[in-house]
């Protein structure tokens, strides 16, 4: 198809509507670039959505690696409090025996 023979044949049969001739060529452009632009933003939002979902994934992760670190932090606390309960637990018996051993004695000493 030769184009240019068609646009000259056009332009010649139209000479007293070169404006019509002029806004089809403006429409005809901007309906191409529409199209490029359209496509752009579509490229624009997948990339958007891309990047998004990528930045998810980073901020699940490190959330996932904090609640580790935390958990670990409360899994040492109450081994240390377990440690401790056990210590005063031990402490508050031998008192209670010494108590004892001492109420026993008084006993015996009043008794005699």
């Amino acid at each position: 198809m030769d184009y240019k023979g068609i646009i000259d044949w056009f332009v010649e049969k139209a000479k007293e509507k070169q404006i019509l001739i002029i806004l089809i060529a403006l429409l005809a452009v901007l309906y191409i670039d529409r199209t490029k632009f359209e496509t752009k933003i579509d490229f624009l939002e997948h990339r958007q959505l891309s990047t998004d979902s990528l930045y998810v994934a980073r901020l699940n992760s490190v959330v996932a690696d904090f609640q580790k670190e935390i958990d670990a932090c409360n899994h040492d606390r109450i081994q240390e409090y377990i440690k401790q309960s056990i210590f005063y637990q031990k402490k508050l018996e031998d008192m209670a025996k010494r108590t004892d051993d001492l109420y026993q004695e008084i006993k015996k000493i009043k008794s005699q």
